[in-house]
């Protein structure tokens, strides 16, 4: 089991850097968090002046009122200039702890009781999720409340029978103190390893989670993608007709029907590299053409297929001849390109399917030309 666990925590500090970002952060906000009940401690000095008015506290002065929400307002000042400044956050963190446990040594010096706070201050140095912040955050409360308990102990011990003079009563009472701040001691580490374990866990789950999604969405767009042009392929094409077929059709929507002329011939007589060739500089043409508000897919060997939304779909058709008639390449210098089009414009009670046939008859009529011209024959076998 403990072997177990070793391994467990070598896996955990393989992620230490992504875990150090959040710690870094953590703590960042917990110094904020601490800020905002710094400055709202400054309330303190007024609620016990106004308790002094109602008679509820009699050995508490104004001084002393004053003296608090001054002091924590100058440290909540400090505190905060320390957070944007520097970003030091184990020195913010002792200002604002310093802070809390001075106003903590005024209170009890104005004879106000509080104990239980004490051992709060410590317990949210937690949230850090750091051992030395705590360990700074105890150290640091058990001195103050030390200094607190000596100036306090004169006044009680004349209150109490049962001790002779001051330092009985604070011998008494820190070794109270002392016995809850060693249990606090344990459980607040216990603590801490729980959380930071957990934290570390959490990172490294959060971290897997993403990558398995990540490498589930690489594998989604390789399976949509033309591996040659790196157009949307088939697959791609017939998902989003599906959604298409769900939904009410732009009224300037248009599907091309897109074929390329001679690619047998360019295989037969130079190559599949002149054919890729060719496939490629139709891929980039429909792109730089229909791209930019539409979608272009490579459906087949030489048939493409794009939508797009525009009232203009005569002037995408002139554009994409002007390029491809001006394309010249490593392989070839003609790229001939057969395009047909159907807008819903056109044909408003058309649906995708539709639109795709028409578009479709449009492209082989202008094939049909194109091989009818003089001395082209697509049944041809060509000889390299």
């Amino acid at each position: 089991m403990k072997r177990d666990e070793k391994q467990d925590e070598a896996v955990i500090r393989s992620e230490v850097s992504d875990y150090k970002t959040f710690l870094k952060e953590n703590q960042r906000k917990t110094n904020l968090l601490m800020n905002k009940f710094l400055r709202f401690s400054i309330l303190i000095g007024p609620l016990l002046m106004l308790a002094i008015r109602a008679g509820i506290f009699h050995s508490v002065t104004y001084t002393s009122c004053l003296a608090v929400s001054v002091l924590v307002l100058l440290l909540s000042c400090i505190h905060y200039a320390l957070i944007k400044r520097e970003g030091n956050t184990l020195r913010a963190a002792i200002i604002a702890f310093l802070a809390v446990d001075l106003l903590l040594i005024l209170m009890n010096s104005a004879h106000i009781g509080i104990y239980i706070t004490w051992f709060v201050v410590p317990l949210i140095s937690l949230l850090f999720c750091d051992f030395k912040i705590y360990a700074v955050a105890v150290v640091l409360n058990y001195l103050m409340m030390t200094l607190s308990v000596w100036i306090v102990s004169p006044y009680y011990a004349g209150l109490r029978v049962d001790y002779e003079n001051a330092f009985q009563y604070f011998m008494g009472r820190m070794g109270g103190f002392s016995i809850e701040t060693v249990i606090m001691v344990v459980a607040g580490y216990g603590l801490c390893k729980v959380s930071t374990r957990h934290y570390q866990e959490l990172i490294y789950t959060i971290r897997d989670i993403a990558k398995q999604k990540k490498k589930e969405e690489q594998l989604i767009r390789i399976s949509m993608t033309d591996e040659l042009t790196e157009l949307n392929n088939r697959r791609s094409y017939d998902t989003d007709s599906g959604l298409y077929k769900e939904k009410e059709l732009e009224k300037d929507f248009v599907v091309f029907s897109i074929d390329v002329n001679g690619l047998k011939e360019a295989n037969d007589t130079k190559g599949h590299v002149a054919g890729d060739e060719l496939l490629t500089a139709t891929a980039e043409c429909l792109t730089k053409v229909i791209g930019s508000c539409g979608k272009v897919y490579r459906t087949g060997g030489d048939e493409f297929i794009a939508t797009a939304v525009t009232a203009s779909p005569a002037d995408f058709l002139e554009q994409i001849k002007r390029r491809s008639a001006s394309w010249h390449g490593a392989y070839g210098d003609r790229l001939s390109l057969s395009v047909g089009y159907a807008s819903r414009r056109e044909h408003p009670e058309a649906d995708i399917h539709d639109l795709e046939v028409l578009a479709d008859q449009m492209m082989y009529r202008e094939k049909e030309r194109y091989y009818s011209a003089p001395g082209i024959d697509r049944r041809k076998r060509y000889s390299k």
